[in-house]
């Protein structure tokens, strides 16, 4: 089965092939070419992804804690873990809503920014139904999943018998998007019919024009989409398939799947504590049950304890002591102190990288939210400032820097204004930042300034900007400008988008623009649209209008769209930016299966859900 045919850009492939690989919907989540294959832009060089497996995911490269491997790239460092985790971090459609700049606050409407249903429902909805009947596959699953990501709840009858029927298309990859889409949608009518794919039934076959049996591949995603559904009927059999299914992708999904649930939570948190408890089971699956607890939220609070003990015992393997690590951020609070020693001493001597890097972020997480309620945790807060501060300033290792300045900016940012921790962690970062001369590093402390909000550091961002002839450096410091929203970086910004060199660092730049609130932007971004000259180029500007463009993008991108002399892919990529454009949720879709996600899994269908754009 080929790859999904409008989203993905897996690395290698396009100096190996001389057809773009794509995947429905998206394609690259971030600028760097460290990503996991699939997420990320095709490399300057050649070479292929790397070491796959034999359940068809990505072959881990350096998981363990050892010297770094020469046959592939460390999916372990920080620029992975952002592109992942950073969709809810930058929140872009509330900062479209709302300008503010270091000098003070200006709001606006954000229905004059975002277009409204009803223009939706006229003008778009109309428009991606008739490509449904495209003769060109990258069409029609762009626009299949854009329906789904644009329609709400109370007006899901509008396209569900559409999708239903793209459901029978002859291609594998326009099915699997169809899929995705009734979950997404959130149409309990499905139900019955997306059961029956996952237990590759007559009913599923059935309703997939399919006479044999129904890939592997597909009944994944048919659990994906059962869990965002979260039909309390679909429980038991998403139990059956983690519990005796043989194929690593499926039993994972159907895992994953129990921790999208909205409703029925205990339920679903103790068919997670049986499946916890199989230690013959594949640790990759089995890495996939504390991921989804950390989900369910305080129903799963109880398997703290549990977490703990497995993320502490020598015995579990590190996939498994990786996802605990992230579980027990997401569940913890501050006065479990064997939560914090445990998570101390993990992110200062484990030799896992995985579980170290993690182990910053957990805490970072945890005291956030202690943070919260600052009198009541005011021992705990000012421990655990003097910890970020010794580990920003001191690391232990050397790769852990970037992990401890993130974990430091999401404690730090909820701290009260006038905290003591706030101001030292501030200063220590600023003072990393000067120290450090390692490009990903310097990247991810200018984030983390960015995120803290730590408007002292504008000035030497913007500088360093400015006389950074490093992409990759200047793009993430860009973003840390939008972050900061100083009106001083936009001039600088809108200079450097004028390069058009490197679609993927437009990309940053136009999001930097964006969390500013910049008007010009979305205009911007349409001409370059218009007038990309690659399909690489197309699909990053695509990216960028749908998250930072205005409604006013709306009428050029359904102009494209109807353009029949334009190849296929380019309109398949307009679909996807008007998906983007009108979603109507506050985060994009996927982004529940990202935050908090053990990505070192390398589990090939959550990789390809998540890089759907």
């Amino acid at each position: 089965m080929r790859a999904l045919s409008c989203s993905t850009i897996v690395i290698g492939v396009l100096a190996l092939l001389p057809a773009f690989a794509f995947g429905h919907g998206g394609q690259l989540r971030g600028p760097s070419t460290t990503l996991p294959p699939g997420m990320g832009p095709p490399p300057k060089t050649g070479g292929g992804p790397g070491p796959t497996t034999p359940g068809g995911g990505i072959g881990p490269v350096t998981m363990g804690g050892g010297p770094r491997k020469a046959a592939g790239p460390d999916y372990t460092e920080w620029d992975t873990w952002w592109e992942v985790n950073k969709d809810a971090f930058l929140d872009l459609r509330a900062r479209l809503g709302s300008r503010r700049s270091v000098t003070g606050v200006e709001t606006q409407d954000d229905s004059s920014v975002r277009p409204a249903f009803i223009e939706v429902k006229d003008v778009v909805l109309p428009l991606l139904r008739e490509q449904l009947a495209d003769p060109d596959t990258d069409v029609v699953d762009s626009a299949v999943l854009a329906l789904a990501r644009i329609t709400p709840a109370a007006e899901q009858t509008l396209v569900l018998p559409d999708i239903m029927r793209v459901l029978g298309h002859d291609d594998a990859t326009v099915r699997r998007a169809a899929l995705i889409a009734l979950g997404i949608l959130g149409a309990n009518e499905s139900t019955p019919t997306l059961l029956g794919v996952l237990a590759d039934e007559s009913a599923g076959r059935k309703a997939m024009k399919i006479t044999g049996h129904i890939q592997e591949a597909e009944r994944a995603t048919a659990a994906i989409a059962l869990g965002l559904i979260g039909d309390a009927s679909a429980i038991d059999a998403l139990k059956r398939t983690a519990l005796d299914e043989r194929d690593i992708d499926l039993r994972a999904s159907a895992i994953l799947a129990l921790g999208l649930f909205e409703t029925d939570r205990t339920a679903c948190v103790t068919v997670l504590d049986e499946i916890l408890k199989d230690t013959r089971a594949d640790d990759r699956v089995r890495a996939q049950v504390p991921i989804a607890l950390s989900r369910l939220g305080d129903e799963a609070k109880m398997l703290v304890p549990t977490l703990l003990q497995t993320a502490k015992s020598k015995k579990s393997k590190n996939y498994v002591r990786q996802s605990c690590v992230i579980a027990l951020g997401k569940l913890a609070g501050a006065e479990d102190s064997e939560v914090v020693d445990a998570l101390i001493d993990i992110a200062v001597r484990d030799t896992d990288n995985g579980a170290s890097h993690f182990a910053f972020v957990a805490l970072g997480e945890l005291g956030g939210r202690a943070a919260l309620e600052a009198e009541r945790n005011a021992e705990a807060l000012t421990a655990l400032a003097r910890f970020f501060a010794q580990n920003v300033t001191r690391p232990p290792k050397r790769d852990v820097l970037p992990f401890a300045a993130t974990g430091a900016a999401l404690f730090a940012r909820h701290l009260p204004a006038a905290h003591d921790g706030r101001a030292l962690l501030g200063k220590k970062l600023r003072e990393a930042f000067d120290d450090t001369r390692q490009p990903l590093h310097r990247s991810a402390i200018a984030v983390s300034l960015g995120l803290m909000e730590e408007v002292a550091a504008a000035p030497a961002l913007l500088k360093e900007f400015d006389g950074s002839g490093d992409r990759l450096v200047k793009g993430y410091l860009g973003l840390a400008l939008g972050l900061l929203r100083g009106d001083a970086a936009t001039v600088a910004l809108k200079r450097e988008l004028k390069d058009d060199n490197d679609p993927g660092f437009r990309v940053q730049l136009a999001t930097a623009l964006g969390l500013m609130g910049d008007a010009d932007v979305s205009d911007l971004l349409v001409a370059d649209f218009r007038d990309a000259k690659t399909l690489y180029a197309t699909s990053a500007i695509a990216k960028a209008l749908g998250h930072v463009g205005d409604r006013g993008a709306v009428k050029p991108l359904t102009e494209f769209v109807r353009e029949k002399k334009r190849v296929a892919l380019a309109r398949g990529f307009a679909c996807v930016a008007l998906g983007l454009l009108c979603e109507k949720s506050k985060l994009p879709w996927n982004e529940r299966l990202a935050a908090g996600s053990n990505y070192l899994t390398g589990l090939g269908s959550q990789a390809e859900l998540l890089d759907i754009l």
